[in-house]
């Protein structure tokens, strides 16, 4: 019976705890090395790409402050990428496999070797597949690798653009935010009549007006900025989202490339706490009786608010607390107060509300009332005593008018 009740003990507060998070800053992947087998392919042929990927941070934990009863505690913990999807995108080669060989996690300083296995295409020339990593929670990895078809120019004598934008590191879901697209030229050549299209990602993410560019001719080293503005759609987003860009130039052999590449958008949706109702249980209150005063609070935002807490503080210095845990967009939940009988009479009360979600802690506070009632008992007692204060008069007023007569 003892053990039980130390578990029942540790779980409650195991589940009342809340938990913040504290990080020096999401690792991520990078690509450190690779080599195409054979270094040059002949139309058809099958070959393999090599590449190393390697996570960023040498070391990476992270610290969690856990509020227990008897006191906050330090929690420490390793935090690593963890990728989610892996893939060589063809961009006009074959890819026969090698597509998700690893999902998971990568250690601090850890390297982890991919093999993919590819086919050239029937036309010579330079081809850039690219491979592409899903990472959770972090910047997604976009890597070009060069792969030569039976030519003897060498990519590094070629034109090469690659694309960087300069927007806001956190977007709310409904804002438009202003930014700056940059297309650099990597290569050693000049690349001409560069095209740039910032696509959109359907009822997420779109540019403003246009999203077609004219760069013009870029130098090897050369970069171009244009100035961009995105709106993004009010609902429940959170999380990384990609929006397509898609570039095409003329190398100095006068072929035409094609090639796409990204931009990385975090979104980060936002709690909007406020009173949806207040109401009393039963639903006329009566003084000296028990009531539930039940507080609805809901979310209209566009991200969780989460370790919601009320407290409800009343004028004359009580004060009590409901914690309500989670509430999703578009929902509500109920915050209850227990009151063992109050005298009648209208209680005005502050109610203080604090939650986090993905930007952090938030307090609200609300203003709210409830009234108590006289019994009905009261209402029959005050016509009992006029009754008979009425009977009294009258029973005077008669005896008088008898002696007097």
């Amino acid at each position: 019976m003892r053990t039980y009740l130390i578990i029942v003990a540790i779980s409650a507060i195991i589940i009342v705890g809340f938990v913040t998070s504290v990080s020096a800053g999401d690792p991520t992947v990078t690509v450190t090395g690779y080599e195409v087998k054979p270094s040059v392919l002949m139309p058809g042929e099958k070959g393999v790409v090599e590449v190393t990927l390697k996570n960023t941070a040498t070391t990476s934990t992270e610290t969690r402050i856990v509020q227990y009863s008897d006191g906050p505690r330090t929690i420490t913990a390793d935090k690593n990428p963890t990728i989610q999807s892996l893939f060589l995108q063809p961009n006009g080669i074959t890819v026969l496999g090698g597509n998700n060989q690893f999902l998971g996690d990568i250690g601090p300083g850890q390297e982890i070797q991919l093999s993919f296995y590819i086919e050239a295409p029937t036309k010579p020339g330079i081809y850039f597949p690219e491979v592409w990593a899903g990472v959770k929670d972090a910047k997604n990895l976009r890597f070009p690798v060069p792969v030569n078809v039976d030519t003897q120019l060498e990519f590094s004598k070629r034109g090469y653009l690659t694309v960087k934008g300069e927007i806001p590191e956190s977007i709310h879901p409904g804002d438009s935010v202003s930014g700056s697209l940059i297309i650099t030229n990597e290569g050693q050549s000049r690349a001409d009549e560069v095209k740039v299209d910032l696509g959109t990602i359907e009822e997420v993410i779109a540019p403003r007006g246009t999203g077609s560019f004219y760069a013009g001719s870029l130098d090897p080293g050369m970069s171009r900025s244009f100035d961009i503005e995105l709106i993004t759609e009010r609902r429940e987003l959170t999380g990384i989202k990609s929006m397509p860009v898609s570039l095409s130039y003329y190398t100095i052999e006068g072929e035409k490339t094609e090639s796409d590449d990204f931009l990385d958008v975090m979104l980060k949706g936002e709690g909007e706490i406020g009173i949806s109702s207040v109401e009393t249980n039963p639903v006329r209150v009566i003084n000296d009786e028990n009531f539930d005063l039940i507080i609805r609070i809901e979310n209209t935002g566009t991200g969780e608010a989460r370790s919601l807490t009320a407290k409800l503080i009343m004028q004359d210095g009580q004060e009590f607390q409901a914690f309500v845990g989670r509430i999703k967009p578009g929902n509500d939940a109920p915050a209850v107060f227990l009151f063992n009988g109050m005298e009648s009479g209208t209680y005005p009360a502050d109610l203080d509300i604090t939650f986090t979600d993905d930007w952090g802690e938030k307090k609200v506070n609300e203003k709210i009332s409830f009234t108590v009632s006289k019994s009905s008992d009261e209402w029959v007692h005050v016509v009992l005593i006029g009754i008979i204060i009425g009977g009294g008069y009258l029973f005077y007023r008669n005896r008088k008018k008898k002696e007097q007569s």
